[in-house]
């Protein structure tokens, strides 16, 4: 094969290869781009030495469904990891399925509790507050419900 032609062909395959790596980034990124649901940061609380953060999200996944409050524990180098559709499921630790106020109360560096204001009982009668872990990576969690304010949400 002479000179300009091989030029050619590499030159083609090159454009082929660079179009192919561009639609593999589109169709492996857009998931992540277009998630059904938000998440709204409520509050947050570094653990007393620095090395853990409690955070709470209110998720909304549109008219269809309810908010859900959740709590999430992370390392302080670490990143919360959105899911394609929107949710941040990594290190939760507390859901309650209503738009609930939550305060973090670092006892000392291992011990953690999560106040949470109490949704009103469904009509099935199970707990609103459907996931309490007891303990997340060597922090023990405690829980205490406290009254619900009015609040015009």
């Amino acid at each position: 094969m002479s000179l300009p032609k091989l030029k050619a062909v590499s030159l083609r395959l090159a454009k082929t290869s660079l179009i192919l790596a561009g639609l593999y980034v589109i169709v492996v990124s857009l998931p992540w781009s277009c998630g059904m649901c938000a998440e709204e940061n409520i509050g947050e609380a570094y653990s007393p030495d620095g090395r853990y953060l409690a955070r709470a999200y209110v998720r909304n996944c549109g008219a269809t469904t309810g908010f859900l409050t959740h709590a999430n524990l992370r390392s302080r180098w670490k990143w919360f990891n959105t899911e394609w559709v929107g949710t941040i499921k990594d290190g939760q630790v507390f859901a309650n399925s209503c738009w609930s106020k939550v305060n973090f109360v670092w006892k000392d560096n291992s011990d953690l509790e999560l106040q949470y204001a109490k949704c009103a009982l469904p009509e099935t009668g199970r707990d609103p507050a459907w996931m309490k872990e007891s303990s997340w990576k060597g922090i023990h969690i405690s829980y205490r419900e406290v009254p619900r304010q009015i609040e015009n949400r």
